[in-house]
């Protein structure tokens, strides 16, 4: 991931559950590594993880229903 400072508007604190945190653990992670890649294949950026993942990543997105609440 890069490593460029984020202005503070793109900056979110949020809690995790102990359950998220193990599984990173397990397999030698961290959530901040995790969720950023989540980010960026479902905003397809340059350093996704390829186009299955993206892929993936927005059939995720839209079955849980988030891109139907702006419809």
């Amino acid at each position: 991931m890069s490593n460029k400072k984020l202005d503070a508007k793109n900056v979110v604190t949020i809690e995790i559950d102990n359950e998220f945190a193990d599984i990173c653990k397990r397999n030698c992670t961290n959530p901040v590594e995790v969720l950023n890649g989540f980010i960026a294949d479902l905003c397809e950026l340059n350093n996704s993880h390829g186009s299955d993942e993206r892929r993936l990543a927005n059939d995720y997105f839209d079955r849980v229903g988030y891109s139907w609440r702006a419809q």
